[in-house]
């Protein structure tokens, strides 16, 4: 009963954007990363994006020749300052080029340092996508910084850089094989085949679909953080940039 309670209640304040995580092949790889530059405006109101040079290496092709990556820039407290969706050229091998993290801000900053992260995406160029699904993607490099080497930011406090604030994939080992799935209905949500919770989920949120059940009558998916099982007739494929309508995992697991 506690454990329901307490799923119900996270249900109720949690939007269902940030629920869902990935976790792809690894593929891009970089081998060194120098942070070149820091824009801001409005006295540090908000930061508008940090210049790198990064020497990357891009192998797998995501769509149109491209090797797609993100970047995210934290600062001391790990909150999202600006966010980009990129691509490498696959054609082009390594290269040591500069990389800027500019089109997407996020949040204003609250202390220093601050740390550039690249992670490898399975999709180049898939637009601004949730901080909390580009979490759920391998770390490619990453560079921590102050800000105020570059005559910004100098009056936020410093503290401990802590990271980035965790999604699903810092509280559980999600398997690489997991896919994206979209409700097609509203989903009663079951602790085990046949244990009904008494949460529903309403159509048209996102999870990850891990597998099903030994009958086939159940997905077994990640919601709140937690795996749980729902109908399968209750979820169909995710169609946004991320998953493009990918097959759900058809494999049995407990």
């Amino acid at each position: 009963m506690r454990r329901f309670s307490k799923l119900l209640m996270v249900c109720v304040f949690v939007s269902a954007t940030i629920l869902v995580f990935v976790a792809p092949v690894h593929a891009l790889t970089a081998s060194s990363i120098v942070v070149t530059g820091v824009t801001e405006t409005g006295g540090c109101a908000q930061i508008l994006g940090v210049d790198t040079t990064l020497t990357r290496t891009p192998t797998v092709d995501d769509g149109g020749g491209e090797d797609g990556y993100y970047g995210i820039v934290y600062d001391g407290n790990g909150v999202a300052l600006v966010s980009d969706d990129l691509g490498a050229t696959v054609a082009n091998g390594t290269q040591t080029l500069s990389v800027s993290v500019n089109d997407y801000i996020e949040s204003a900053p609250t202390a220093r340092p601050f740390t550039v992260r690249f992670y490898d995406i399975n999709t180049a160029f898939p637009g601004q996508l949730p901080v909390a699904t580009v979490q759920g993607f391998p770390t490619v490099i990453e560079a921590t910084f102050d800000p105020a080497d570059f005559g910004v930011c100098g009056d936020l406090p410093l503290v401990a850089a802590v990271g980035p604030v965790p999604g699903c994939n810092a509280q559980i080992s999600i398997p690489s094989t997991a896919v994206g799935g979209a409700f097609v209905g509203d989903a009663p949500v079951y602790w085990m085949p046949g244990e009904a919770t008494g949460v529903t989920i309403p159509a048209g949120n996102t999870a990850l679909v891990i597998g099903v059940d030994a009958s086939g009558q159940y997905y077994k998916i990640i919601w709140n953080c937690d795996f749980v099982w729902v109908p399968v007739g209750s979820m169909g494929p995710n169609y946004d940039a991320v998953w493009n309508g990918a097959p759900l995992p058809a494999g049995v697991v407990e």
